[in-house]
């Protein structure tokens, strides 16, 4: 008979660390109406001077898509602009707006302030061997997709 433990396999819980992370996240945003997607989007676009859709998607490792979707909302809510690609006037690249940049400004110590709750009695040696490990496997997983 195969024995098998879901409770013990890595990608199980690491799925699972992942959800309470993200419902984690949306609790603190929630008063300043973001969700984590949009706080993932606002931080790919901090220090960039304008970047196309498809180029944030590869960077976040997100879907075309819903990557637009995301801009959307936020250019409603003021945070993003869309400007014509100077470099190619078929598609535009987007921005952070001042309000974008303050916003940005104002939940970095709330992002902290969580980080620091949840790994701030880890070893940061630790923590960094942890990351690298989960980026090895994120980089073996994409590989399996792509065969």
């Amino acid at each position: 008979m195969i024995k098998y433990d879901l409770f013990e396999s890595f990608a199980f819980n690491l799925s699972r660390t992942s959800a309470a992370a993200t419902a984690a996240l949306y609790r603190r945003l929630a008063p300043f109406d973001i969700t984590p997607v949009q706080w993932g989007i606002l931080s790919g676009l901090k220090g960039k001077d304008g970047i196309t859709p498809s180029e944030l998607m590869g960077e976040l490792e997100r879907d075309l898509p819903s990557t637009i979707r995301v801009i959307w909302k936020l250019e409603e809510k003021g945070y993003v602009c869309r400007e014509c690609n100077p470099s190619d006037r078929r598609s535009y690249i987007v921005r952070l707006t001042p309000e974008g940049h303050s916003l940005w400004e104002r939940l970095v110590p709330v992002v902290l302030q969580l980080n620091s709750e949840v790994y701030g009695a880890i070893d940061p040696d630790y923590l960094k061997q942890m990351t690298q490990t989960v980026q090895c496997l994120q980089e073996t997983y994409n590989t399996l997709l792509r065969e």
